[in-house]
């Protein structure tokens, strides 16, 4: 990335959180999260059920690793109480056009806390002051209210809804897109 991304810690409603570079080290925490909540993830993300095992987990962080190195996208995992509670990702990094995707996901036991809310306001102002994007979208299902309230109260606007978008767990999934453009950002 165009500068090593460093988060202080900071507290969410009397949490302790920290957004950290990936490692294998988190593979272990991060599976037994999806595993033990699998059927609260996987309505929402596709790629719940292709992660079966640590293993697994760790060849996508090892895969992020790669990819943020080609700056093709910029995970962070979301440590809370000093463990890996969650992922927050930028994707479908476009330098030349500065614009990309966020999105996350976080553990059901942390939900609710802020943490997710509090997260992407860090990884926007990496995007925004450190990457010069200047438009960031989050993708989020139409049936995913708490994502799309995270969105919305990050200041993102509802900018479209792309019917039958994805195709997993045997159906179609409509997309709802929101929008956050820098406007303060000379180009």
């Amino acid at each position: 990335m165009k500068q090593l991304f460093i988060s202080p810690q900071f507290v969410s409603d009397n949490l302790p959180v920290q957004l950290v570079l990936p490692d294998l080290n988190q593979a272990k925490a991060l599976f037994a999260i999806i595993a033990n909540h699998r059927d609260d993830l996987k309505p929402w993300m596709a790629w719940v059920t292709t992660v079966k095992s640590i293993e697994d987990e760790e060849a996508f962080l090892l895969n992020s690793q790669q990819q943020m190195y080609k700056q093709k996208l910029f995970l962070l995992t979301i440590c809370v109480e000093g463990s890996p509670a969650g992922v927050i990702t930028l994707y479908d990094l476009d330098f030349p056009n500065h614009h990309g995707k966020v999105s996350y996901w976080l553990s059901p036991q942390y939900q609710g806390h802020g943490i997710a809310s509090r997260c992407l306001e860090r990884v926007l102002a990496y995007a925004f002051n450190q990457l010069h994007l200047h438009k960031l979208q989050v993708w989020a299902d139409a049936f995913n209210y708490k994502a799309q309230h995270v969105a919305q109260r990050m200041g993102f606007e509802h900018e479209a809804t792309m019917k039958e978008e994805l195709f997993f767990n045997d159906r179609y999934h409509d997309m709802e897109v929101f929008c956050y453009v820098n406007l303060a950002q000379n180009v």
